[in-house]
């Protein structure tokens, strides 16, 4: 594998938080927080988003002391795409608020480097949705 040039990230997923109130409560942040401390993931941007009663979205960088506190600076603020946030509030009922949260899956990419270190590539990586993941285990329970 000699040439390649490493990654400058591993592999990077949006998650959409829905909120019960126009700001995430504490224990949202410390969820969050808690796992960019760990080193699970690391958080590359965070935006607000509230989509008013006639339906229009409205959203901005996550910014205030709730988050400088909880140590979730942003790395690349900016880097979730206006496409991206229009596609996920329309998950969001008129009036409703919600959190996208861009992470890049740290665990993966330090897996993905010593995989490369070794003379191999993570060439393909695919979600299963927790629901099917634990049906599936459920049915291979009721066979056994």
């Amino acid at each position: 594998m000699a040439g390649i040039a490493p990654l400058t990230l591993g592999v990077v997923e949006l998650v959409f938080i829905t909120l019960d109130s126009e700001s995430p409560a504490a224990g949202v942040i410390d969820a969050l927080s808690g796992q960019v401390f760990a080193g699970t993931v690391r958080l590359l941007d965070l935006v607000t988003v509230t989509v008013d009663e006639r339906g229009d979205v409205h959203w901005a960088e996550a910014e205030g002391v709730e988050y400088e506190l909880s140590g979730l600076r942003r790395r690349v603020p900016g880097l979730i795409g206006d496409d991206d946030i229009r596609q996920l509030a329309s998950r969001t009922p008129p009036g409703g608020h919600a959190l996208i949260a861009l992470l890049e899956l740290s665990w993966l990419r330090r897996l993905s480097d010593e995989i490369a270190d070794a003379g191999g590539t993570v060439a393909a990586v695919e979600r299963i949705p927790a629901a099917v993941a634990n049906a599936v285990l459920d049915l291979a329970a009721d066979t056994c």
